[in-house]
């Protein structure tokens, strides 16, 4: 009897006004309408693009106001409309000029070296070499470590008195080539490059490791049974599969040698008597040193306008080769 009760609890049909079922009924009326709307979309853009207003576009946008001012940085009652004075000032700078043409040495000399070295370790280890895989964790391991890590530790290494590469030198009969690396303005820039090389050329090698992978093994045969030596392989296989990822990692380069700042920081200072200064450096010096927050804010700006020219002029070239390939 029981059971002939709960059947027919379950067979009574439901209440006027309660025909929706439970999952209609767990969700307002009007939710629907708000997603057609886009107003939901714009709720979870917003976090982002309040991150991106408050700690990128206000601090960029006061960077370029308090760049036509001689604020010292104390009192915001200091802050007078210099014109265009700490701009004209500029090219009266000869530090400025030296950290604009070590800037640009970073940036030529370190993607051109950094792209290279990350394409040569790719089609190496990327085929059936013993140890590939060990090798390419240890190429990957500085990409990991922070620029300072990275800076303290060579700081150590190049040390005259405390440092390994001196003593090594020595027990190699390579006493001649011992010497005070990063207090030689010869040598100092040349070392910060091959540094900012170093650490970070792993990562693109295995951006072009990931690409070389994913060539098809038709393609692979067919060069091979038509017998195409490495070069020819190179030059008709891989090489085309390789450009779109190329210019992607000498973009990446070309930004990462623009903003680099903490290796040299750490390192020299810009030191030997600014043999190793950057625009990056410089900017630091004069806001937080010297005291002339607007004169630092209008070498910050440079360094922003050589980024964007740079920045576009690759973007522009890529894209006209894109055209030209379709």
């Amino acid at each position: 009897m029981n059971q002939s009760v709960a059947d027919a609890v379950r067979a009574e049909p439901p209440a006027p006004g309660t025909s929706k079922s439970l999952t209609a009924q767990r969700w307002p009326s009007w939710l629907p309408h708000l997603r057609r709307s886009g107003l939901v979309a714009c709720l979870f853009i917003l976090p982002g693009f309040l991150q991106y207003l408050v700690f990128m576009f206000i601090p960029l946008m006061s960077t370029v106001a308090l760049s036509f001012t001689n604020w010292t940085g104390f009192s915001f009652s200091d802050i007078h409309i210099g014109s265009l004075r700490n701009y004209s000032a500029l090219g009266h700078d000869p530090v400025f000029v030296q950290a604009l043409v070590h800037t640009l040495v970073f940036v030529v000399a370190g993607s051109a070296v950094e792209t290279l070295l990350a394409l040569g370790l790719a089609l190496v280890l990327f085929g059936n070499l013993p140890l590939a895989k060990v090798f390419r964790t240890i190429f990957v391991m500085p990409a990991v470590l922070s620029p300072v890590v990275i800076g303290l530790i060579f700081l150590f290494v190049l040390d005259p008195t405390l440092g390994i590469i001196n003593p090594l030198l020595r027990d190699l009969g390579l006493k001649s080539l011992a010497g005070v690396w990063l207090s030689d303005p010869h040598k100092a820039l040349p070392i910060l490059v091959l540094v900012q090389v170093w650490s970070t050329f792993g990562l693109y090698m295995l951006l072009f490791i990931a690409r070389l992978g994913m060539i098809p093994e038709d393609q692979w045969d067919s060069a091979a049974v038509d017998g195409a030596s490495r070069t020819q392989t190179f030059r008709w296989v891989i090489f085309p599969a390789l450009r779109s990822m190329a210019a992607v990692v000498v973009l990446l380069t070309l930004i990462d040698c623009l903003k680099v700042f903490n290796t040299v920081f750490v390192m020299t200072q810009g030191g030997p008597n600014h043999a190793t200064e950057v625009l990056s450096t410089w900017a630091y010096t004069n806001v937080f040193a010297n005291n002339e927050v607007g004169y630092g804010d209008a070498v910050a700006v440079v360094l922003l306008g050589v980024a964007l020219l740079f920045i576009f002029a690759w973007a522009f070239w890529m894209r006209r080769e894109a055209a030209r390939n379709r």
